[in-house]
């Protein structure tokens, strides 16, 4: 009799933990979509028009004024890339190294700290970089910036990964060095 109570009492004490917790995730997604949005209303003007491309994903792509007739990123297509992965608080900033969680560009590795450096080659599309990032980097030319912001459910959700803390939202900005058809 007392491990049939002790089962019901297991069972109810998981279930109330899992609602809890589907209750906090919808509360944490709602809080990174209400900052996220409030900082792309403020950043998108005449130079930056921030778009969401998927839900809980938005990008900007500055095009270089010479990069017309290059060749348009497509899914299959071998790119190289040079990228900064930051943690979105309520922001981000391209000139510190505040947030900045990885890099491959030597210029902006804080000392100390030993990154692999030089452009990434990947295929459009196979998974290399987060889904939102390579939705992003479809259309885009050599030269291009594109700058990707996402909710922490596209990114790592409430998983820890390596210095990335859980139900963190992601800024990247990634620059399009090469595409080959």
């Amino acid at each position: 009799m007392l491990s049939k109570r002790l089962s019901i009492y297991l069972f109810c004490t998981a279930l109330a933990v899992a609602v809890s917790s589907c209750g906090n995730k919808a509360e944490i997604l709602e809080r990174e979509m209400t900052t996220i949005q409030t900082w792309v209303d403020k950043y998108n003007d005449d130079n930056n028009n921030y778009t969401e491309i998927m839900s809980g994903v938005f990008s900007d792509t500055m095009h270089p004024v010479d990069g017309q007739g290059s060749p348009l990123a497509e899914r299959g297509d071998s790119l190289y890339v040079t990228y900064e992965l930051y943690q979105f608080t309520s922001g981000f900033s391209s000139t510190s190294t505040s947030g900045l969680i990885y890099t491959n560009r030597e210029a902006r590795i804080p000392n100390g700290v030993n990154w692999e450096v030089g452009p990434l080659k990947m295929v459009l599309g196979q998974g290399v970089l987060m889904e939102g990032v390579e939705t992003a980097l479809v259309g885009s030319a050599p030269g291009d910036s594109v700058v990707v912001v996402m909710t922490s459910a596209n990114g790592y959700g409430d998983k820890i990964v390596q210095q990335v803390p859980a139900n963190t939202p992601l800024a990247w900005r990634v620059k399009v060095d090469k595409v080959i058809k």
